[in-house]
């Protein structure tokens, strides 16, 4: 949909890491669903790669406009479910990114 805006959060587990702290993450991922306004909808999902280089487990949320965006990262439950990601996963090869689904 014209206008809409996509915010995509990909990430790598690390070594470590129990299933049930995975499943915690997910989980917290998928329950923002409903928790900003404008935040249309949020996919929580393993990736289906299986090179060495992909990333593991991608959260992608689509939302109205760029200030939704803005109000998703900024929000509580956002930083909350990033939290339990960082201590779970290869932090610092996190990517991010936010973009207009289609533009004009």
């Amino acid at each position: 949909e014209r206008g809409g805006v996509r915010h995509t959060s990909l990430f790598l587990w690390a070594d470590e890491v129990a299933d049930a702290q995975k499943a915690e993450v997910r989980e917290a991922f998928a329950a923002l669903g409903g928790s900003s306004p404008g935040l249309r909808s949020v996919l929580v999902a393993d990736n289906v790669g299986t090179l060495r280089t992909d990333y593991d487990v991608i959260v992608d949320a689509e939302l109205d406009d760029l200030k939704s965006a803005e109000a998703l990262i900024a929000s509580e439950v956002f930083s909350a479910a990033l939290d339990l990601a960082a201590a779970a996963t290869k932090y610092e090869w996190t990517a991010r990114i936010t973009h207009p689904i289609r533009a004009g």
